[in-house]
């Protein structure tokens, strides 16, 4: 079960990342906006944090070192990404 969570959470880790670029291309945030009345970064935020919180979850029981490597990944590039994203919508809150 504990490698099923850490694969799982490594691999939404890869998905948030590439849905990262394609929200921030122009054509995805005029429907999104428009049409669900949501930031796209907004759903990529919380997908973030929910692959943050797996990582975290894959740490409890590490048996070798690349379990441990594979958690410790997902936990920097999630929390990477948290941080560019949610960076990204302060400051586009703050100036529009």
């Amino acid at each position: 079960m504990n490698q099923t969570l850490n694969n799982a959470s490594f691999i939404a880790t890869l998905i948030c990342i590439s849905l990262f670029f394609l929200a921030t291309s122009s054509s995805m945030i005029t429907f999104t906006e428009y049409k669900l009345h949501i930031h796209p970064l907004s759903i990529v935020l919380v997908l973030t944090l929910l692959s943050f919180l797996a990582g975290f979850a894959g740490l409890s029981r590490v048996d070798n070192g690349r379990t441990y490597a594979k958690s410790m990944t997902t936990i920097l590039l999630s929390a990477i990404l948290m941080l560019i994203t949610g960076c990204i919508l302060v400051m586009g809150s703050l100036f529009g």
